[in-house]
């Protein structure tokens, strides 16, 4: 759920709700149609709040476990493993981030995703 105001902020792009019926016929919509169907300022403001809310990381990054299920020293190792692939991997976007690419590409950063 950690990318939900990016995906809902800007309503007109993804509407969580309309407030007029779908259309019944297949003419084209005019742009006042469309501004008609999209939910009031009151209504946009809830949604945006709901996706800030819905966006929070409430937990530890990815690979850090809060709870500890499994033990043994073969547990260790295999948690060990996927850590430091976590961190290859997130040392891998980050440094594409800076030098390849014109806007930053987190959503997949080990270290953005919560551990949920």
């Amino acid at each position: 759920n950690f990318m939900q105001l990016d995906q809902y902020g800007f309503v007109p792009n993804m509407p969580l709700m309309l407030v007029k019926d779908p259309p019944k016929t297949k003419e084209p919509l005019t742009e006042e149609d469309i501004l008609d169907a999209l939910p009031s300022k009151i209504e946009t403001v809830t949604i945006n709040l709901l996706g800030a809310i819905l966006s929070e990381r409430a937990t530890k990054p990815l690979g850090d476990f809060e709870v500890e299920y499994l033990r043994g020293e073969k547990v260790h190792e295999v948690i060990s493993k996927f850590q430091q692939e976590l961190s290859r991997i997130s040392w891998d976007i980050q440094y594409k981030n800076k030098t390849q690419r014109f806007q930053p590409y987190d959503y997949l950063d080990p270290q953005n995703i919560p551990n949920a």
